[in-house]
């Protein structure tokens, strides 16, 4: 029986294993046989390279906007708005991708007039283009009033506001176009940031306008940069402009410029760029004056008042110091008002305290009509130089007594009169001596050192100590022991001698 099974098991591995061996065998005879086909991977598409900033045109948008109590007939609101997009089209050409529409909401001045940036941005603003223009029209008496706005997508920022009085109807469209084209702020890429080497590419600088007057960049403007901050999707997570630092176009080719830095830092730019983008706004100087709101570091509730100020026209140097200067005091509310100038664009403004100065800043009067300052907190310096003439109060009336008193204790020397001389004697022991004296100097230092510190003051700590140095050489000098050991020296060898 277990030899049948064994037979039965042999001719079924047989059976089994002959097919698969003549198989493998015929796969080897034939290597030329063609290897089962592959399923083929689905490739992503390329997305397609960014245009150049040169090459890129603005896509804008307008609104006109007309108030509920405007006598303009629909049809002719209509036809302006056409007009508008007409010449618009006719002055930019290639350089702006555009629409003009008329909107329906009305906005009241001191609405449209109000700023806002970044989160705040005003209702009509529309994300999807780089550049939005709204316009209200208002009727006046026999004319009308316009006002225009524009929104920067790219710095989420607003524009100043712009206006303009209008008395005949049939310049409406162009007037319109002006002040849309006056409101423009053109864009400028930063590429190269090479130490003082700073140049810039020009949006859409290669299809310049048709109208000579609205180049948007020129020889002379000046340009306002800020940062983009962008996270790991390259979307932009924060809008950054730089305080007190312009960039002053020297040179323009093509749609390439060259600029110059002008700025209360020296080095505004950070060395590593990573994930962040460099763009400057050209801006140009439309109000009559700037207000200027002057606090002290960390204390923006506290308004500086009477605070010496000073502007100048040209940067003051100590080998060619300024002298046309304007003089100013800021106000009970730390405000001081300077206004522009159409010969002098930017102008430099240092703020003091007593004699010490704190701020030096660089600034365009009439670009927006408010800024803030902050310098530092000048307090513990102020101490310290109050405590500092206390000290020299008292050092001088101690050196004048202890001259009074040497004086009389050699006339009553010479007259032999000792009783006097150890009286008087007792009275010049009384007095401080240098090493009481420096003690509270150095006790005086420390103390407002430190405070200086806590406050991340360096300005004021170097200041501090200048000053206590100062004082503490004059104790060296004034107080020096030895003219009071060579007089009691003297007299104890006459006393001897009598």
């Amino acid at each position: 029986m277990r030899h049948v099974i064994h037979s039965f098991l042999g001719a079924c591995l047989a059976s089994a294993i002959i097919p698969l061996l003549s198989s493998f065998a015929w796969t080897q005879e034939s290597p030329s046989s063609p290897a089962p086909a592959t399923v083929a991977k689905a490739v992503a598409p390329v997305p397609p390279p960014p245009i150049p900033v040169p090459l890129r045109p603005y896509n804008v948008a307008v609104q006109l906007a007309f108030s509920p109590s405007a006598t303009v007939s629909a049809s002719v609101q209509t036809h302006w708005v056409d007009e508008v997009q007409s010449l618009l089209n006719a002055w930019y050409g290639q350089m702006w991708s555009l629409q003009v529409n008329l909107d329906h909401e009305w906005s009241s001045p001191e609405e449209f007039t109000a700023s806002a940036t970044g989160a705040n941005s005003p209702d009509w603003v529309d994300a999807s283009v780089d550049k939005m223009f709204r316009v209200l029209i208002d009727d006046q008496g026999a004319g009308s009033v316009a006002l225009c706005r524009e929104w920067d997508q790219c710095s989420r920022s607003l524009g100043q506001t712009r206006s303009a009085t209008i008395h005949d109807r049939r310049d409406v469209p162009r007037e319109l176009a002006a002040l849309i084209a006056e409101a423009f702020r053109p864009l400028v890429e930063i590429d190269v940031i090479d130490g003082g080497k700073i140049e810039g590419l020009v949006r859409a600088g290669e299809f310049p306008p048709r109208i000579d007057e609205l180049t948007p960049v020129r020889t002379g403007d000046y340009l306002v940069p800020f940062f983009r901050h962008l996270d790991r999707k390259k979307d932009v997570r924060s809008i950054q402009f730089l305080p007190w630092t312009y960039l002053k176009v020297d040179q323009i080719e093509r749609a390439r410029v060259r600029t110059s830095l002008v700025s209360s830092f020296p080095n505004p730019f950070p060395a590593s760029r990573r994930r962040m983008e460099v763009w400057a706004l050209r801006e140009r100087p439309t109000l009559p004056t700037t207000e200027i709101y002057v606090s002290p570091r960390g204390g923006k509730q506290n308004p500086l008042a009477g605070v010496r100020c000073e502007v100048f026209n040209e940067r003051p140097t100590p080998e060619q110091p300024a002298t046309d200067v304007l003089k100013l005091k800021t106000s009970r509310l730390g405000l001081i008002t300077v206004p522009a100038s159409s010969q002098h664009v930017v102008r430099y403004l240092q703020i003091y305290s007593g004699d010490a100065l704190l701020a030096r800043v660089p600034l365009i009067p009439g670009l927006v009509p408010r800024l803030e300052l902050e310098v530092p907190d000048d307090r513990a310096r102020l101490n310290v130089e109050g405590e500092v003439h206390l000290l020299e109060g008292e050092l001088i009336d101690i050196v004048a007594t202890r001259e009074v008193l040497m004086a009389r204790i050699r006339t009553a020397a010479d007259q032999d009169r000792w009783p006097d001389v150890d009286r008087l004697m007792e009275d010049l022991n009384k007095l401080p001596n240098l090493k009481a004296f420096l003690s509270r100097i150095e006790t005086l230092r420390i103390q407002s050192v430190y405070a200086a510190q806590q406050a991340k003051d360096r300005v004021a700590e170097t200041r501090i100590e200048r000053l206590c140095e100062k004082i503490g050489d004059s104790a060296k000098k004034h107080l020096d022991p030895v003219r009071v050991n060579d007089l009691k020296a003297n007299i104890a060898s006459e006393r001897l001698k009598k």
